[in-house]
């Protein structure tokens, strides 16, 4: 008899955790059906901007009043253009964003990859200009 109270104490305690596990499924569902708020727009848009891109034709550019950033891959348009507007308090015309796709780099027999990189064209509004190091 000892026996079969095991194995229906066991069943019990089975049912039992099943029962829990639905409660807590139904709990997390219960989180993501409620509305989620708006992201304030702060660290997370200012982390779009990785750093200026600085070369000899995007210091050409930078004479039209055109600027090169580095971006994280996930931004688009409307982040970038935030994250300048807020880190350095211009008026952005355009936004166009390129990506750049990584570059074989061979040592010896050895081949690996360079990582692309997403640049961003910024275009300021006329007698706006962003001083960059």
């Amino acid at each position: 008899m000892k026996f079969l109270n095991k194995i229906l104490r066991r069943k019990e305690e089975r049912e039992v955790s099943k029962q829990e596990k639905t409660e807590v499924r139904s709990e997390k569902q219960a989180e993501y059906d409620k509305p989620q708020l708006a992201k304030v727009p702060g660290r997370i848009v200012i982390d779009a901007i990785r750093a200026p891109h600085l070369t000899e034709k995007t210091a050409a550019l930078a004479s039209l009043g055109k600027f090169v950033f580095t971006v994280t891959p996930s931004a688009n348009k409307i982040l970038v253009r935030q994250a300048v507007e807020g880190r350095y308090g211009v008026k952005v015309k355009a936004v166009h964003l390129v990506k750049t796709s990584g570059k074989e780099r061979k040592r010896g027999r050895q081949v690996g990859w360079k990582a692309g990189i997403k640049k961003a064209v910024v275009t300021l509004e006329k007698g706006q200009t962003i001083e960059l190091q």
